[in-house]
């Protein structure tokens, strides 16, 4: 089994943390692991030449116990650059001729265009660039600027690590593959805004990575990484059911958190002892990105609560508040309110009905979208 040590800088350690964790939690083909420099000259460097960053970072593998066909990539501080002052966001060794036989599995990442004002990722060069600096990047607030700026690194590893283990190389006619963003800071942050699906793609990336178990396994482990890349916010989701209901809307809730959604509301897990609950339920519906109705006989026949709060989710979908999506648990005749909209069915197949609640959420969730009645900051 192939090995991937990533570096843990003191600018960057939350998220090489991050990427470990759950690459390995997505598979067991490649091994992810974090490793700590110390002391270490180059990475604090304001400025570290291509070359001499390589070689010495390939020094280090042994003392991390990699061999040569493992992979250690070194995150440093400062800016890279080559004899011709070109800077860049990330170099391998494979991609230097000189390096690649003496060198193998190395690549050193750049923190300096996040972190420097006057990097090109802060002060673009070009026209181009600076118009897309100006329409949005400038006018966000500092902690979406942090949060973009974090899923940029993340798929600049991504990239690099493909580039490393597979031979993968960037690419930009197939739009929304992880390597078609991997060099451009600004096309990865457009992208971002846009909601992007970031994978590996069918025509360029996937059939090299498929060839090989430690491909299959990045494949996997990326996947899961650009499902919700770090510090992504992540999409807040009300579970609205009858009590009739309630052993269906747990199964659905485990499994909306095996897909890695955090921020799921159920009433029996929110609402406290003595808290009148028809206002906080009301409350908490108007505070959430998404509401699942779950539609049942039981639900659209006795359950008047339930069918209460069906008729809020749908005022607040109209409004542009939430997104309402309805899942039917059996099959219930729909009220004629909820025959324009198309319903989840989750009574016939259970597991693609799951797969499709993903998929809606993944495609609507806009994170940095402003909704109606939101306060500017």
């Amino acid at each position: 089994m192939k090995a991937v040590a990533l570096s843990m800088h003191d600018r960057s350690h939350a998220e090489t943390h991050y990427l470990c964790e759950e690459a390995n939690r997505a598979q067991s083909l490649v091994r992810f692991r974090d490793v700590f420099f110390g002391a270490d000259s180059l990475t604090t460097a304001p400025r570290v030449h291509v070359v001499e960053a390589l070689r010495h970072f390939h020094s280090k593998k042994a003392e991390f116990g990699l061999g040569s066909q493992d992979i250690l990539v070194a995150v440093v501080e400062g800016n890279l650059y080559d004899e011709s002052n070109d800077e860049y966001l990330f170099r391998t060794s494979s991609s230097l001729p000189d390096l690649r036989e003496s060198c193998p599995g190395v690549g050193v990442i750049s923190l300096f265009f996040r972190l420097d004002p006057s990097s090109e990722f802060q002060q673009p060069r070009s026209a181009a660039a600076r118009g897309r600096k100006a329409e949005w990047w400038d006018p966000k607030v500092e902690a979406e600027k942090a949060m973009l700026a974090s899923n940029c690194f993340l798929l600049i590893v991504l990239g690099l690590i493909a580039t490393l283990l597979n031979g993968l190389v960037e690419h930009d006619d197939t739009r929304g593959c992880v390597m078609d963003y991997c060099q451009d800071p600004y096309d990865m942050l457009e992208a971002f805004k846009r909601g992007v699906e970031f994978r590996f793609c069918e025509r360029e990336c996937r059939p090299i990575l498929e060839q090989s178990e430690d491909g299959i396994g990045l494949i996997m482990a990326a996947d899961r990484l650009t499902a919700g890349p770090f510090a992504q916010p992540q999409p807040s989701i009300f579970i609205s059911y009858a009590r009739d209901n309630g052993e269906l809307s747990e199964r659905l809730r485990a499994d909306l958190q095996g897909l890695g959604y955090q921020k799921i509301w159920k009433d029996v897990y929110e609402i406290l002892g003595g808290v009148a609950w028809e206002p906080a339920i009301r409350s908490a519906m108007e505070k959430h990105d998404f509401v699942l109705s779950c539609l049942s006989a039981a639900a659209l026949g006795r359950q008047r609560f339930f069918q209460e709060e069906l008729r809020v989710a749908l005022q607040l979908h109209t409004a542009g508040r939430c997104h309402m999506i309805p899942v039917r648990f059996d099959e219930c005749k729909l009220p004629p309110e909820l025959e324009p909209y198309h319903v989840i069915d989750l009574a016939s197949e259970w597991t693609p009905g799951v797969m499709s609640i993903q998929r809606t959420i993944t495609r609507l969730w806009r994170p940095y979208a402003r909704r109606p009645g939101d306060e500017l900051t």
